[in-house]
């Protein structure tokens, strides 16, 4: 019998907090918005600078990326019953024997982010998580994009998460993967905010891989009613249609629902995890 391996890439966010406590309390999803749709497609760090200043002073944020476990860019949160990780090491993806790598836009050290070591987030899954040494280990030194190869991987998943909005977009080495991925049939996937890696990625033919695909993520109005609207750098939902891409979203905010359009599977918000990863696995 040939037994087969299934590799999956996470990404965390690699996002430096100017704050004298290196440890930052970061926004789950659902606690922080955004100031409209300012940015072009394209250029959707263009405010970055100011409203970057605004998180740190008005809000701490949580920066959770995406592809694999826990990933947030300054800060990664363990893996919940409820949260982002669903699909992680302890979720679906670890049921099925999948074989997984954290991957972050610059690689290095992940921090906890502290709001993940409270209730709810902070769970019978997470306790161990965080009782493993050799799991933990793992956010010491989490892979950057030039180390991964993507003819390794079967798929890619990016976290949720606020920072992921600011390094996600533009990082060449994630879109490189992405696409890599994408071309050859593989899975490219993301949840909740995790969906704005995917806001720049361009196939070989220089057109937008979300462009004429169903696509779901965090909503704007999901936003609004956390009442970060204004802090966030840009509309996510907003910018995503501006690529042309067929953007879905559940009747009610922060319901689960996940779509799936060919080889490309999204999530649109935290309590979306689960059914996301199920349907990547199934894919898979």
């Amino acid at each position: 019998m040939i037994e087969a391996r299934v590799r999956i890439a996470h990404t965390c966010s690699a996002y430096e907090h100017s704050t004298a406590d290196p440890i930052m309390a970061l926004l789950r999803p659902g606690e922080s918005g955004s100031a409209g749709a300012t940015a072009q497609p394209g250029a959707v760090s263009a405010k970055r600078d100011g409203l970057q200043h605004r998180f740190h002073h008005q809000r701490q944020f949580r920066v959770h990326a995406g592809l694999r476990l826990p990933s947030r860019t300054e800060t990664a949160q363990l893996p919940s019953n409820a949260g982002h990780a669903r699909g992680g090491r302890d979720g679906v993806f670890a049921e099925r024997g999948f074989e997984q790598t954290i991957v972050s836009p610059q690689g290095g050290r992940s921090p906890l982010e502290p709001r993940s070591l409270k209730f709810p987030a902070y769970d019978k899954t997470a306790k161990a998580w965080r009782a493993d040494p050799e799991r933990m280990a793992l956010l010491e030194n989490t892979a950057a994009p030039d180390e991964i190869d993507p003819a390794d991987f079967d798929a890619i998943y990016f976290t949720g998460g606020h920072a992921v909005m600011y390094d996600f977009p533009d990082s060449e080495g994630l879109q490189r993967i992405t696409r890599e991925i994408f071309e050859r049939g593989g899975i490219v996937s993301s949840v909740c905010h995790g969906y704005c890696g995917l806001l720049n990625t361009t196939l070989s033919d220089g057109s937008h891989l979300v462009a004429g695909r169903k696509v779901t993520g965090f909503a704007w109005r999901e936003e609004v009613l956390a009442r970060v609207d204004k802090l966030v750098p840009y509309n996510a939902e907003e910018e995503m249609k501006k690529r042309g891409a067929l953007y879905e979203k559940a009747k009610l905010p922060f319901v689960s629902y996940a779509v799936a359009d060919g080889n490309l599977v999204t999530g649109q918000n935290p309590g979306s995890a689960k059914k996301t990863a199920k349907k990547v696995a199934d894919l898979l």
